[in-house]
């Protein structure tokens, strides 16, 4: 009898130990899906892993459409800054235009006023008409002191 005792006493035990193994792996198994013996979680384990991943991934789609939004502000803005070049750059070629064209002027002008009656030209002309007055003066008064003379002895 002390053999059947035996038997239903090690039967136990080994009954026992697999429940309590069975009962250590649920405990680990818990732990790391991150629930505690209660059913609250311990925030550790996967779950805990799950929701932060949750939120990082809502943090980073919040931080996408911001990214996005951005894009689309600097495309815009690339758009106005390309419009502004073109204008300016019609601009420029107008300008450039009307300033050869201005040089063109001034040159045709230029030329035209040399061969024109300016102050200088006309005040020119005035000292030499004095001076070929001053000699017809001179002269005359050489030649009526001769004539005179002349007269005078003859």
């Amino acid at each position: 009898m002390n053999n059947s005792l035996d038997k239903k006493i090690f039967n136990y035990n080994k009954t026992y130990n697999k429940k309590n193994n069975f009962e250590n792996r649920l405990t680990q198994i818990e732990t790391i899906v991150g629930i505690n013996n209660n059913g609250t979680p311990n925030g550790n384990g996967i779950i805990n892993m799950l929701e932060c991943f949750n939120r990082d991934m809502n943090e980073n789609k919040e931080n996408l459409k911001d990214i996005q939004k951005d894009i689309n502000n600097i495309k815009f803005k690339l758009g106005e800054l390309e419009y502004i070049l073109k204008e300016h750059q019609n601009t420029r070629n107008f300008i450039e235009k009307e300033i050869s064209s201005t040089k063109t002027d001034i040159k045709e002008i230029k030329s035209a006023l040399q061969d024109s009656i300016t102050t200088k030209s006309i005040v020119k002309i005035k000292n030499i008409i004095i001076g070929l007055g001053a000699v017809i003066v001179a002269l005359s008064t050489i030649i009526g002191s001769i004539v005179f003379f002349a007269n005078k002895l003859g």
